[in-house]
């Protein structure tokens, strides 16, 4: 239209182009992937309570994706769970969607990163989550 030349990594070989096709090409495939990470928090749900002994618990439902998958899929996956306390970090918590600790003021904090071989770059940090909870008292 323009007298330009363009080109894709596998022209018409890729679902987006061409609906006979039956795959996505590796770049529409990350574009995919960042549009949907757009909208979706990769941590679904965040937990704590009180334990008997003074402990206190807390635990994350993740995104099913990675190791939580119902169905495994054919491309590599995988989440790093980090949890620290008051800036220092945990390490006998890592990749631990439940942890009890004792029962002390102090804030904590819970990075989540999700990687796949099939996203290459996340410039906007779609593929990170964290939540922080600060404990004010002890358990009753």
């Amino acid at each position: 239209m323009d007298n330009e030349t363009s080109y894709r990594p596998t022209n018409d070989d890729c679902l987006m182009r061409s609906v006979t096709k039956p795959n996505f090409c590796k770049v529409c495939l990350e574009g995919l992937w960042l549009s949907l990470l757009k909208r979706v928090d990769l941590i679904d749900d965040f937990r704590t309570t009180c334990a008997r002994g003074h402990n206190r618990t807390f635990e994350v439902d993740l995104v099913p994706l990675a190791e939580f998958r119902g169905n495994p899929v054919s491309s590599q996956e995988s989440y790093k769970i980090t949890w620290s306390k008051d800036g220092e970090v945990l390490p006998q918590f890592a990749n631990a969607t439940h942890i009890d600790v004792s029962d002390e003021v102090g804030t904590y904090l819970l990075d989540v990163l999700f990687s796949t071989e099939e996203v290459h770059v996340d410039r906007a940090g779609l593929l990170g989550a964290s939540r922080s909870y600060s404990v004010t008292e002890t358990c009753p």
